[in-house]
């Protein structure tokens, strides 16, 4: 089961680097695409740029949650050890 977790926690680090760097590159373009937009001086524009931001936001928000789960998966627990001295009282 332990290494079901790994593979798992390996897999959903790679879909998020992935999506980091696609989150990267898209945000590019679009701060390009809503200036346009807002230099039409239209509500459309206005509102373009609102719903990229907040879609924006929601997407560096998955990508944090899936870094931080993938971190919880991959980590392994340590097993806590007896000492000798402690068996027995």
């Amino acid at each position: 089961m332990k290494i079901l977790k790994k593979i798992g926690g390996i897999c959903l680090m790679i879909v998020a680097v992935i999506l980091s760097f696609v989150l990267l590159i898209t945000c590019f373009k679009t701060v390009f695409d809503c200036i346009r937009e807002i230099n039409k001086n239209t509500s459309e524009g206005i509102g373009y740029t609102l719903g990229c931001l907040f879609m924006i936001v929601l997407v560096i928000l998955l990508i944090r949650f899936m870094f931080k789960r993938s971190l919880k998966l991959i980590r392994t627990n340590p097993q806590t050890e007896d000492s000798i001295d402690d068996i027995g009282v």
